[in-house]
C-alpha cells in the first residue's frame, strides 16, 4: 500500500495508512489525558489499552471503532493475498471462508477425501500466511 506506516496494535505489529495511524496515536493520547483528569475524582474510568487485546463482540464506542477500522484493513490484505491464489485455490477459499462450508462438505462437493481437503487448507493457509508477510 502506498504511504503505509508500521504500527503496534493489540500487541501485534500491523500495516496501516498515515491517516489510521495518526487517528490511533491521537486517540490514545485523548484516552491518556482523560485518565489523569478522572483520576482526581475518584471516578471509575473505562479505559482501554489499545496495545491489549479486547474482545469487540460486546464493545461499543471508540476502541469499537477502531477494531473494525483496523479489521477492514487487514481484511484488504487478506483478499488481495487471495488474489494471487490460482483459480483452484480462490475456489476452495470461497468455499471455506465465504460460504462457509465445512471440510467434510467440500469434500463431498470436490469428490475427494476429507484429508485431501485438510492438506489443500493447510496449504492455503501457508500461501497466505506468506503473502502477508511479504
Amino acid at each position: 500500500m502506498e504511504n503505509t506506516t508500521r504500527i503496534k496494535y493489540y500487541g501485534k505489529i500491523i500495516e496501516t495508512t498515515r491517516e489510521v495511524a495518526e487517528f490511533l496515536a491521537a486517540s490514545r493520547k485523548q484516552l491518556a489525558a482523560s485518565d489523569r483528569k478522572y483520576r482526581y475524582h475518584n471516578m471509575a474510568l473505562a479505559y482501554l489499552d489499545p496495545d491489549e487485546t479486547l474482545d469487540t463482540g460486546h464493545c461499543t464506542g471508540r476502541n469499537y471503532l477502531l477494531n473494525v477500522v483496523i479489521r477492514n484493513l487487514e481484511n484488504q490484505r487478506v483478499r488481495a493475498a487471495v488474489h494471487l491464489l490460482d483459480t483452484e485455490q480462490q475456489a476452495l477459499y470461497r468455499l471455506r471462508y465465504e460460504k462457509d462450508l465445512t471440510q467434510q462438505q467440500i469434500a463431498d462437493r470436490l469428490g475427494v477425501s476429507k484429508m485431501a481437503v485438510s492438506k489443500r487448507l493447510k496449504k492455503l493457509h501457508g500461501l497466505v500466511r506468506d503473502a502477508l508477510a511479504a
